[in-house]
């Protein structure tokens, strides 16, 4: 297989990333290239795994990740409107929309008139919410400490650092 952006090359890339990355791509070595697919790569296997035990584990207790997702924002960012939401989420206010309906019918979740806009509703957690976020912060938080449990202090901080490192070229891009 070709590399990416050498002639014959399979893989198309198009916008700003990719420039950042035709840029970068002449400086690299061959071995630098081989450990940064293999670094990927083990990135991508270890969040499907971690993504795969926390549904499970969120099905147990009765929540989709979906389900999750908003409770848990909610819980830590109570009195966003659904745009608000949806953005915290990185999904469209669309995605949201009948998940939310669902949430509001099951009792999980209230809607409240904005003060500053009437026409903007707030979402809250219900007494049920609240309850049920914090039942899924305690498996999420059980989750990360297993996962954890064989790191220092100082892997974690450079674990969090090399991930920083790695969201800014997106986030921007």
């Amino acid at each position: 297989m070709n590399p990416p952006n050498r002639p014959g090359s399979s893989l198309s890339r198009t916008g700003p990333f990719s420039r950042q990355l035709d840029a970068a791509l002449p400086a690299e070595t061959e071995a630098l290239r081989h450990e940064a697919v293999r670094a990927w790569a083990s990135l991508v296997r270890t969040y499907g795994l971690i993504n795969r035990r926390l549904t499970s584990d969120m099905r147990d207790i009765g929540l989709s990740m979906a389900q999750m997702d908003v409770l848990v924002t909610l819980h830590y960012h109570p009195g966003l409107s659904q745009t608000e939401l949806a953005e915290r989420l990185y999904v469209t206010k669309g995605n949201v929309t009948g998940l939310v309906k669902r949430m509001l019918e099951g009792a999980w979740l209230k809607r409240v008139e904005s003060r500053e806009d009437g026409r903007t509703k707030l979402l809250y957690l219900t007494e049920a919410g609240h309850a049920k976020a914090q039942e899924a912060v305690k498996v999420h938080e059980r989750l990360i400490s297993v996962t954890t449990s064989d790191l220092t202090t100082d892997q974690l901080v450079d674990l969090r650092d090399t991930l920083r490192v790695l969201r800014t070229p997106v986030i921007e891009g």
